[in-house]
């Protein structure tokens, strides 16, 4: 329709009047949105302000570690304490005045008993040290149990506030996540320019499970998604952008640690950036590989991390194991001298299992295991003597109902009079994990993509050979032959794989030797690295050849296998990685000249 010419002045109307609502809703909403986040930003430009401020007025540099369940007793906590341990120890004898503070979130537990408790579980003695606890309120955003859905996207929010509290309690000069928040990486940096180093066990996310979204295969965390077309295709974009997101937090972190060669792939295939183990370069490897880039600090470092184009890990990938207390495994004897056995024998013919009852530990293939191996050695004369020892915890009511479910299967199996449930059992004396591992023949780890699997190298270390699942940390850093090609242990991936490798280690452990000729698996790719050399490949058109396995040959390999999960190499190699951002909080005067 026509339209009157625009008028100015005394109250005329102009051409904005015919704008229709729709539009001006929408230009106030996005003046709004705008506003918002420009008063989000101001606030947290003054806060980053702040917090620099205040660490610039403290003084001294602080070395914080970042472990909100720092009151646990696994292997995650073990890696926390003797971490603060070592770096303690570290800068103070290079006499730098650096403070070493522990963020938990265990403030009804309090310091003096969390320390007490590294030095009774651990036995880690920080009483003459100087470490801090700073605790924080906030942990209860990370429970998994607040995010039916979503989950991983809930917790790293979470973890965000929860780095965000920590900070301004104590704004670190390095912040080390040992426990796995790579969503406040960003937090820790921008917030107070802190230097960011993570320790990580396993990644939040890795490609297998966007395959396993994508094929549509059923899995314990995707059941409903695979039963629909469209639930596949939105949790595949979640899982998608959600990977493009932990990719950019990971650009924050000046050292990146990773517990085993599988995690550094996948953090490699992530975040980008090349793998360095500490033994790749000799005794100054990781130093090397932690000078690669100097860390950047401010300005400069947040717009590189959140807006730059060059490859996304810019610091290189550094494998230090775990540490396992290999030492103390090692002290039990190989064969134990407190049970009578028959002059062959090494141990007693028990398949040992340690782990948690959890769903991805696969206790039932343990036990299909197992019954394969007692039906191939039934016309042995000491097969009734064979016992499969499950020893682990059950942490609560769901992991109880899984116990008595196993417990079910075994009777189904034929097994029941055949297996020990020692749940929840001490670590010493009658009915305890070292007797098990002491009385032991072999060790049965039948997780699928472990990423590492501390409970097979405790089984390497006190003599029980290990069988465990061919992929993960066990098949590339674990179950490997030593640098003079003995064997240390057996692996497999079918319960028939398994249940033949089980019986070639009883009956090598009865009779002193046993021949073992390796199944080729389903979905296998190349040759079975089950064999040793000399060894043909089944299928491929020879005849292959038994290997000879010797029992007391793979105890020694494998025991010797094991120091190299050592608590003094971690360590040395953890120092070795922290060593190019440590350097700068060390004073001059605490330099000393090279010996000629």
């Amino acid at each position: 329709r026509a339209r009157a010419p625009a008028m100015g002045g005394n109250g005329s109307q102009g051409p904005d009047a015919d704008l229709p609502f729709w539009w001006w809703a929408l230009f106030w909403s996005g003046w709004a949105t705008c506003l918002g986040v420009m008063a989000v930003l101001s606030t947290a430009t003054l806060a980053a302000l702040a917090i620099r401020t205040l660490k610039a007025c403290s003084g001294r540099p602080v070395v914080a570690f970042f472990h909100p369940n720092s009151n646990g007793g696994g292997g995650g906590e073990r890696v926390l304490w003797l971490a603060v341990k070592a770096v303690d120890d570290d800068l103070r004898r290079r006499r730098s005045p650096a403070r070493v503070v522990i963020y938990s979130g265990d403030s009804d537990v309090g310091q003096d008993a969390l320390l007490a408790k590294a030095k009774s579980r651990f036995g880690i003695d920080l009483s003459g040290s100087s470490v801090e606890m700073v605790f924080f309120s906030t942990r209860w955003l990370l429970d998994p149990g607040l995010y039916p859905a979503l989950t991983m996207l809930g917790q790293s929010l979470g973890g965000m506030l929860c780095t965000a509290e920590c900070v301004v309690r104590c704004p670190p000069t390095v912040f080390v996540d040992t426990m796995g928040a790579p969503f406040g990486y960003p937090v820790a940096a921008l917030l107070s320019g802190a230097t960011v180093a993570c320790y990580t066990h396993y990644p939040v996310i890795t490609p297998e499970m966007t395959r396993v979204v994508a094929e549509g295969r059923a899995a314990h965390n995707n059941r409903h998604a695979a039963a629909s077309p469209v639930r596949t295709w939105l949790k595949l974009a979640y899982y998608r952008v959600f990977a493009a997101a932990y990719a950019r937090c990971g650009a924050f972190c000046d050292v990146v640690m990773a517990n085993s060669s599988w995690t550094a792939g996948h953090l490699s295939e992530l975040w980008g950036g090349a793998i360095r183990r500490s033994d790749d370069s000799g005794a100054e490897g990781g130093a090397a590989a932690g000078a690669a880039r100097l860390p950047l600090t401010g300005l400069a470092s947040a717009w590189d991390a959140l807006f730059g184009t060059d490859d996304l890990a810019s610091a290189d990938i550094q494998v230090v194991f775990p540490p396992c207390n290999s030492e103390a495994m090692a002290m039990l004897p190989l064969r134990p001298a407190r049970r009578a056995l028959p002059a062959k024998a090494q141990r007693l013919p028990w398949v040992v299992s340690v782990g948690q009852f959890r769903p991805e530990k696969d206790h039932s293939l343990q036990l299909r295991a197992f019954a394969e191996a007692a039906r191939g050695l039934a016309c042995k004369p000491w097969a009734g003597e064979m016992r499969l020892v499950l020893v682990g915890g059950a942490r609560n009511a769901q992991d109880q109902r899984r116990v008595d479910a196993l417990k079910a299967e075994a009777k189904a199996l034929g097994i029941a009079d055949r297996v020990q449930w020692r749940i929840n059992a001490p670590f010493e004396g009658p009915g305890s994990l070292c007797e098990a591992l002491e009385l032991g023949a072999a060790g049965l780890h039948c997780m699928w993509n472990e990423h590492f699997g501390i409970a097979v190298v405790e089984s390497q270390a006190a003599g029980c050979v290990p069988v465990a699942h061919d992929s993960g940390g066990p098949r590339l850093d674990i179950v490997v032959p030593t640098a003079d090609g003995r064997r240390t242990g057996c692996r497999a991936r079918s319960p028939a794989g398994f249940g033949q490798a089980l019986a070639a280690v009883l009956c090598a452990s009865q009779e002193g030797t046993a021949a073992y000729l390796p199944l080729e698996e389903d979905g296998a790719e190349g040759p079975s690295p089950l064999l040793r050399p000399g060894a043909t490949e089944p299928g491929s058109g020879s005849i292959p050849r038994p290997e000879e396995l010797d029992f007391c040959a793979m105890q020694v390999g494998g025991r010797a296998a094991a120091m190299r999960f050592a608590d003094v190499k971690f360590e040395r190699d953890f120092l070795r990685a922290l060593r190019s951002v440590t350097s700068q909080l060390v004073p001059p005067y605490s330099a000393r000249p090279k010996a000629d």
